[in-house]
C-alpha cells in the first residue's frame, strides 16, 4: 500500500475528533456522546495504519521527524510564556517533571511515541498475529488494572512520561490492526454494518441519560469496547460526510499543537465561548495550512532529518 494514499473517511473522523478536543479546551463541555471515542479513535487509526519498519533506527528517525520535532518546536513558545508568568525555576522544575508537560497537549505526542516503540518491539519478537493481538490486549488490561487499583504512599502506580497511558492504549492499536483490512481494502461491509448497529445501541441511550459506559473511570473492558465500537462506527459514518472536512484530519496533530496559543491570544477579549470556539477553530486551521505550505519540515510533513 502506498504511503501517499489517503482515506478521506478516516481523515474526516480524525477531524471531527479534533473539533471536539478544541471544544473541550475552549467551551469545556464534556458529553457522553463524545467522551467515549474522541481519544481512542486516534489510537485505533494508529493501529490501522501501523507499518513495521525495517529497523529501530528507521522507525526512530521517522518519528523524530513527524512527532518529536513538531512537538519540540511548538513547545518553545509555551516555555517562554511560562518563564514570564511563573519564573525560570518554576518552569524548569515543570519541564523536569516526568508527569507534566510545559505545553499541555504534548502528553499525546509522548504517548504516541511510546505506542510506536512498544508496538515495534512486539512486532519484532512476536510473529504470530493471534499471539500479537493477545499480547497487546493483555498489556492494555494489566496497565489499566495496575494504574487504577494500586497506589504507593497515596500515589497511583503510574509510569513516567505517560508510558502507562501508552500501554493502556495498546488495546486500541490491537483493534485497529485487527480491522485494518476492512477499512483499507474493499469488502468487509457486513462487519462495518454490525459495528454501526452496535454503536447505535450504545450511543442513543448515552445521549438521553448519563450512561456510565462512556466514562473513563469505568472498568477496562467497557472502556475498550465502547471506545472501539463508537470509533469504528464513526469512521464508517464519515464515508457519507463531505470530503472537504478531511483537511482538519490531515492537519489534526498540527492543530492540536497550535490551538492552545490561539486560545491564549483571544482569552483577554472575554468573548462568548461559542464565538471563541469558532474563532479558535478557523484561525487554527488557517495557521496550520500556512505552516504546512511554507514550513513543512517543522510540522512533520517533510523530513528535517534524512535517513543516512
Amino acid at each position: 500500500m502506498s504511503e501517499k494514499v489517503r482515506y478521506d473517511n478516516i481523515d474526516v473522523a480524525r477531524g471531527l475528533a479534533m473539533l471536539v478536543i478544541i471544544q473541550w479546551h475552549v467551551v469545556g463541555m464534556h458529553t457522553t456522546w463524545t467522551d467515549g471515542w474522541v481519544m481512542p479513535i486516534f489510537f485505533i487509526i494508529m493501529g490501522v495504519f501501523y507499518k513495521q519498519e525495517s529497523s529501530f533506527k528507521v522507525m526512530a528517525i521517522k518519528k523524530l521527524n513527524t512527532i518529536v520535532i513538531p512537538m519540540a518546536f511548538f513547545s518553545v513558545p509555551m516555555f517562554i510564556i511560562s518563564i514570564f508568568e511563573k519564573g525560570f525555576m518554576t518552569t524548569l522544575l515543570k519541564v523536569a517533571n516526568p508527569y507534566s508537560m510545559i505545553h499541555g497537549v504534548s502528553w499525546f505526542f509522548i504517548c504516541t511515541l511510546w505506542c510506536y516503540v512498544i508496538n515495534y518491539i512486539l512486532h519484532k519478537y512476536i510473529h504470530n498475529s493471534k499471539l500479537l493481538f493477545l499480547a497487546m490486549i493483555v498489556l492494555s488490561a494489566v496497565s489499566y488494572y495496575i494504574t487504577s487499583t494500586y497506589s504507593f504512599h497515596g500515589h497511583k502506580l503510574v509510569l513516567p512520561l505517560f508510558c502507562s497511558t501508552a500501554l493502556t492504549a495498546m488495546g486500541y492499536l490491537a483493534i485497529g490492526e485487527f480491522v485494518r483490512k476492512y477499512f483499507l481494502y474493499r469488502g468487509g461491509n457486513s462487519i462495518l454494518l454490525i459495528i454501526t448497529g452496535l454503536c447505535i445501541v450504545v450511543i442513543i441511550p448515552s445521549g438521553i441519560q448519563d450512561n456510565y459506559w462512556n466514562h473513563y473511570e469505568d472498568n477496562w473492558l467497557k472502556l475498550l469496547l465502547v471506545g472501539a465500537i463508537e470509533s469504528l462506527a464513526l469512521i464508517q459514518f464519515c464515508s457519507y460526510l463531505p470530503k472537504q472536512l478531511a483537511i482538519i484530519g490531515k492537519f489534526s496533530l498540527l492543530i492540536l499543537l497550535i490551538h492552545p496559543y490561539i486560545v491564549l491570544a483571544i482569552s483577554p477579549l472575554h468573548l462568548n465561548i461559542w464565538l471563541s470556539y469558532g474563532i479558535v477553530t478557523l484561525t487554527t486551521i488557517l495557521v496550520s495550512f500556512l505552516l504546512f505550505k511554507y514550513l513543512p519540515q517543522i510540522c512533520g510533513f517533510k523530513p528535517l532529518i534524512k535517513l543516512s
